[in-house]
Parts: structure tokens; sequence; C-alpha cells
């Protein structure tokens, strides 16, 4: 039996552009990039990826705008997406280590 999976990718010089202020109440479309930091991540191909802040013109509220397959979290889609399928095909987290070659 062959299974073909397909892993959430990592791409992290692609970003989706705000479209509107995450700020409840607030329904401004206008911002400016404020500013790029350092994001670091459990993944096995980028440990580190840019995301970037943006500032809204209308609330000063600033937020996150994080690449493609990755999240507020510190794991990547890629890593999660591995562990379900591992779990699927019936390893336990207890023999990730052996799977994968190191504990994330």
């Amino acid at each position: 039996m062959r299974l073909k999976l397909i892993l959430p990718v990592v791409e992290p010089n692609t970003y989706e552009e705000p479209k509107q202020c995450p700020k409840a109440g607030c329904p401004s479309k206008r911002f400016i990039p404020f500013q790029e930091v350092r994001k670091n991540m459990r993944d096995k191909v980028y440990p580190e990826v840019k995301a970037r802040r943006y500032k809204c013109l209308r609330c000063g509220h600033t937020f996150r705008v994080y690449p493609r397959g990755v999240s507020k979290g510190q794991v990547s889609q890629r890593v999660k997406g591995m562990a379900v399928m591992l779990y699927l095909l019936g390893m336990s987290y207890r023999r990730w280590p052996e799977a994968t070659g190191r504990w994330y």
C-alpha cells in the first residue's frame, strides 16, 4: 500500500497582505509596514523566519503577519502535519524522536 501525503509548505518569503485591521470595531483597510521581527520556530528546515508588523493608520493598532505555513505558535504547519500523519499511521509520540531525528 502506498500513501501520497501532502504536507503543508513553509514559504518564508511569501506573505499575505492584510485586508482589514484585526482590532475589533476598526473598519480600516489602510496600514503601513512598521517593522520586521525574527520569529523562532520549531521546524527542521527553517529554525527562524521573519514576521512583518503593520500599523493601522486609523487606530494605531500594530499586528503581525506571518509567512505562509507559519502561525502565532512556535511549531510550523509542516511539523504539525507530520505529527498528525505519524499519529494516523500508528506511531506514538514517544517514538517521534526516532522517526525525525530530534525532539521538537
